[in-house]
């Protein structure tokens, strides 16, 4: 246990800061570049980021490194923390960051700016990067660095776009550099060499990276299964990253483009691992649009002819009223779980103006599709 249990005993969720997860992946450190992965929210959101997951696997599927998580606590272990001064500590080992080479942000929403600030005080470290001498190195991914301008003050690095492949490289490089150099600066130079990464002060541009084929990325078949209940308790595969609508509203629309799909035998084989290595009896198929997946059918048949029989429950996020055909919820009508459509504006103007390009006579037709069969 990683905090003292009289301090555990006082809080809301004390399950969410003592790790031991199923799944679990526990290192020895001695040798190793050794990663501090922190989300800057509540263990029950971050648990059921997908990104946080997959840089999680990757890091710890290769011998010369390990990752260990962190999550911003919650008001009641802050102030916990803060009174008793008791430093942040990682969920695996129950080590300070201070011990690591590494803390590794991933920023979803600009409202988790904060949380970082949190982070960096209750771990000791200085907020300002101009104000951290040596390690850990702090570094930030995810969906908010395409625009880190907010956040250069207190952030040495940033990894722009897909981080299944900067990741290693961002390993190699600081091995490379701690074997034979100290000076940071050094490191920074280094990491500013490398495709997708943006360091203040030293880049002059950077090209987000891109994964070209998701049936090659890397991707977690043994995840974390959390202690306690989380916002998505369930397996996940991602189908497809990536949309072509442009919806006016959406910032994920844009910044994850181009397409590109899972095949569905690669569905299937993650569907397949996952399910085998947790128990869950739920999955969710992930997608920013998940109807636009050019197999959808295939998808479905898959579904009723797999799934279902075998009592796993399914959800589909992210489904377009106007691209759904009737053999679709004829496929899975057996789950009836519940579909959520978003019409996102009350009158056609409005959706035109959001370039939502659905109409209300496709709204209506979907209506009477899912009612005849029987959701």
């Amino acid at each position: 246990m990683n905090y003292p249990f009289d301090l555990l005993y006082r809080v809301k969720k004390p399950a969410s800061y003592i790790g031991s997860e199923y799944n679990l992946v526990k290192k020895n450190p001695e040798g190793k570049v050794k990663i501090a992965l922190a989300f800057p929210d509540t263990y029950e959101v971050g648990m059921s980021n997908l990104g946080f997951s997959i840089i999680y696997d990757i890091i710890n599927s290769r011998e010369d490194s390990l990752a260990e998580r962190l999550f911003a606590p919650w008001v009641d272990m802050e102030g916990l923390l803060r009174e008793r001064k008791i430093p942040l500590l990682t969920l695996e080992s129950g080590r300070s960051v201070k011990e690591f080479d590494i803390l590794a942000f991933s920023i979803s929403y600009e409202l988790n700016y904060s949380n970082i600030l949190t982070i960096l005080d209750l771990c000791g470290l200085s907020i300002l990067s101009s104000e951290r001498e040596g390690l850990p190195l702090v570094i930030a991914g995810g969906q908010c660095t395409t625009h880190p301008s907010p956040i250069i003050p207190f952030i040495d690095c940033f990894a722009i776009g897909d981080g299944e492949e900067v990741i290693n490289e961002i390993i190699d490089v600081f091995k490379e550099w701690k074997l034979n150099s100290r000076d940071k600066k050094e490191l920074l130079l280094s990491l500013s060499k490398i495709d997708g990464v943006y360091v203040p002060g030293i880049s002059k541009t950077v090209k987000r990276r891109i994964i070209k084929d998701l049936d090659k990325a890397p991707y977690p078949t043994k995840p974390l299964v959390p202690n306690t209940e989380v916002i998505h308790d369930r397996a996940v595969v991602e189908i497809m990253r990536g949309c072509t609508r442009g919806c006016r509203f959406c910032e994920a629309g844009f910044l994850y483009r181009p397409v590109r799909e899972r095949s569905l035998e690669t569905i299937k084989r993650l569907s397949t691992e996952i399910l085998a290595s947790t128990g869950y009896e739920e999955i969710g198929f992930l997608s920013l649009s998940a109807s636009d997946y050019s197999n959808l059918e295939g998808l479905a048949r898959y579904i009723k002819e797999s799934l279902i029989p075998s009592y796993i429950s399914v959800s589909i996020p992210s489904l377009r009223i106007d691209t759904i055909s009737d053999e679709f919820y004829e496929a899975i009508g057996e789950i009836k779980r519940g579909l959520t459509f978003a019409p996102e504006a009350g009158t056609q103007r409005l959706r035109d103006v959001i370039n939502k390009n659905i109409t209300e006579e496709d709204i209506f037709r979907t209506i009477d599709i899912v009612s005849r069969e029987g959701w």
